[in-house]
């Protein structure tokens, strides 16, 4: 795709400098004054930015640019800035950009065809669809390689796009190693490192080597209220993430308990039906409807369905609240699970955790490779950061309490006063976390057509491999 030069060139005969014909290009020809009106870049956005584009330190043929953004810092957003700046200044620039997904793909796409550059210049693609480029006979047609989301990316699949390099090729790969990366079902292939992508490679041996790779870490996030930042900011950012979002958004919630990071403790037990080993959990599925029906008539906010998301532990728990909530005329909140939320955002977002135990295995070998519902550190992060003024945690307090991280977030609510529902040393009284007559029915409704029971863990997560091929195992049937 090649730069639309009648804009280019309208521009730059109205703007003494290439930089001023860029800001006006970027800000939609617009003015504020006298002077274009320039994009909303912080230091670091400009540094990687620039770097892509080819100024600075940065050159061809050195070590890759990393741009590690952690969740609402503009990490696609400063990659697509850096593409337009180099495609704007350099005519004989040709991009291959890929991400691992069809979904990311997509979304570089639409962002590059919104910033004016056009045929060919930019070829866009998945990382797999890359190996036809590959095929076609295109080694060193590409001046630059950038890979986005590329912590999603498996090792292997990032070294398809790669393959295409030419002696003089710049390399960028833009992701945070904090949040989902490839799934690899093989716990002895995870053992062996496949489940690690290239680009934590090049950040761990970036931090003991500098030559390794050039890294440009995104710090302050456009996203979410700064109460939402806390905790992912200190577990897995050493407190570096910072609040930029606008307050008029990211606080227009507080109204309603008071609070952005709100937990309500669940005394529910998870269940599968006797066709499908997918947890749901009815006390659960009741407390999420009540609490978007009390966030959509208080008097306090305003929020709409539009606004809200619910993220669920496991499939079958999303299938049961879309019935739930279309039943009561909420058929518009979105509903899904964890993978459906990696990159979007909400004004609101319900996580529905499920389990009301842990797995007999999580501590073993097999639960760092094959996590189960929301109990890993990266489904924990990008849970918890999909909201931009409002997340609340619906869960059973001895499942979170056991679980590592959501203990930290349990603790953390409790010390913030942000706790609801039934506590932890209630327990032991069998309190009901939802106890109306509204819940009641829910769970009678759900009850009728479903086996309840916790089920068994071994056989629906199996341990080995020869467990892999029981034919009769009940845990073959899709999530």
């Amino acid at each position: 795709m090649d730069f639309e030069p009648s804009t280019c060139d309208a521009a730059l005969d109205e703007h003494a400098t290439f930089d001023a014909c860029l800001a006006w290009i970027l800000g939609g020809g617009e003015y504020e004054g006298s002077r274009p009106k320039r994009p909303p870049l912080n230091a670091p956005q400009r540094l990687a930015a620039e770097a892509i584009a080819g100024r600075g330190t940065w050159r061809r043929g050195g070590p890759p640019l990393v741009v590690f953004g952690p969740p609402g810092t503009g990490k696609t957003a400063t990659v697509v800035e850096g593409i337009r700046r180099l495609v704007a200044s350099d005519p004989g620039a040709r991009v291959l950009a890929c991400a691992p997904s069809d979904e990311a793909a997509d979304l570089l796409a639409r962002r590059l065809a919104a910033a004016e550059v056009a045929k060919y210049a930019i070829v866009v693609a998945t990382c797999g669809a890359a190996g036809l480029l590959l095929c076609g006979g295109l080694r060193g047609t590409f001046t630059h390689i950038l890979i986005d989301e590329a912590a999603q990316a498996l090792e292997a699949e990032a070294l398809v796009p790669l393959a295409t390099c030419g002696p003089a090729t710049r390399v960028v790969l833009a992701g945070d190693p904090n949040q989902l990366g490839a799934a690899v079902r093989s716990p002895f292939a995870a053992s062996k490192g496949l489940g690690t992508s290239l680009l934590e490679r090049l950040i761990q041996r970036a931090a003991k080597d500098p030559a390794a790779a050039q890294v440009v870490r995104l710090s302050d996030n456009y996203r979410a209220h700064g109460s939402l930042l806390a905790l992912p900011s200190k577990l897995f950012y050493d407190g570096s993430l910072r609040a930029k979002a606008d307050e008029a958004v990211t606080a227009s919630l507080l109204g309603w308990e008071k609070t952005a990071l709100l937990c309500w403790g669940v005394n529910g037990s998870a269940a599968h039906e006797l066709d499908s080993p997918s947890y749901f959990n009815a006390l659960e599925c009741a407390k999420v409807a009540q609490l978007v029906e009390s966030l959509l008539a208080s008097d306090r906010v305003a929020c709409d369905v539009g606004d809200i998301g619910v993220l669920c532990a496991f499939r079958k728990q999303s299938l049961k609240l879309r019935l739930l909530l279309r039943q009561r005329g909420l058929g518009a909140v979105s509903v899904g699970q964890i993978y459906d939320f990696q990159g979007s955002e909400k004004k609101c977002v319900i996580v529905t955790t499920v389990l009301s135990e842990l797995p007999r295995f999580a501590e073993g070998e097999l639960s760092d490779h094959a996590p189960v519902g929301l109990l890993d550190a990266r489904r924990f992060n990008v849970a918890v950061t999909r909201a931009r003024a409002l997340c609340v945690v619906v869960g059973h307090p001895g499942l979170l309490g056991a679980a590592a991280y959501w203990k930290d977030l349990l603790e953390h609510c409790i010390d913030s006063g942000s706790y609801r529902g039934v506590r932890p040393e209630d327990l032991l009284d069998g309190a009901d976390a939802c106890g109306d007559d509204d819940a009641r029915h829910v769970v009678d409704l759900i009850a009728e057509k479903s086996l309840l029971g916790q089920g068994d863990v071994d056989r629906l997560y199996p341990r080995d491999a020869a467990a892999l091929y029981v034919a009769e195992a009940s845990w073959r049937i899709v999530l």
